[in-house]
C-alpha cells in the first residue's frame, strides 16, 4: 500500500484540494495530465489543473480563497473573475470543455463524474460541427444592415 501511495505522489498538484481532486479522478477511472499549459492562435492562454485529452475537457479545481484572500494587491474579486472567465472563454474556443469542481463536490463522486460525462459529450457534439447555419436566410437580401434592417 505503502508503495502505491508513493508511486501516487505528485508534487505537481498545488494544493490539498488538487490533490484530493486527483485522486477522486483516478477512483473514477481517469487519467488525467496534471499542470498543461493550454495555448490558441494568440499565445499563452493558461495552465489548467487537470487535461483529459481524450474527453477533450480540461478540470480546475476552485475554492473560494481564490476570489477573496489570495486576491492581488490592486485588484478586485470582481476582476479576478472577469480575467477566469476569458480564459476560459478562450480555453472552450481550443474545443476543450471546462468543468470546474469545489470542496463540496468531492465528497459526490457521480456528481463529478456525470459532469465530466456530459462535458465529454457536448465537446464530442460541438467538435463534429463543421458548420453553422447562415445568419443571413438566402430569402432575404444581406445588405450589411441589422437584419431587421435588411429589405
Amino acid at each position: 500500500m505503502a508503495r502505491r501511495v508513493a508511486e501516487f505522489m505528485d508534487g505537481r498538484s498545488e494544493s490539498i484540494g488538487e490533490s484530493r481532486a486527483r485522486v477522486l479522478l483516478h477512483q473514477l477511472g481517469y487519467s488525467p495530465q496534471l499542470q498543461v499549459q493550454i495555448v490558441d492562435d494568440r499565445g499563452f492562454v493558461g495552465r489548467v489543473d487537470f487535461d483529459l485529452p481524450d474527453l477533450e475537457t480540461v478540470v480546475e479545481f476552485d475554492g473560494k480563497v481564490k476570489y477573496g484572500r489570495y486576491v492581488p494587491e490592486g485588484k478586485s474579486a470582481a476582476d479576478v473573475m472577469w480575467e477566469e472567465k476569458r480564459r476560459e472563454d478562450r480555453i472552450r474556443a481550443t474545443g476543450r470543455q471546462v468543468v470546474r469542481i469545489a470542496w463540496s463536490d468531492l465528497d459526490h463522486p457521480e456528481l463529478v463524474d456525470r459532469m465530466l460525462r456530459v462535458a465529454a459529450d457536448r465537446a464530442r457534439r460541438r467538435n463534429r460541427a463543421t458548420f453553422l447555419p447562415s445568419a443571413h436566410p438566402s430569402s432575404r437580401r444581406y445588405t450589411g444592415a441589422h437584419p431587421a434592417q435588411a429589405v
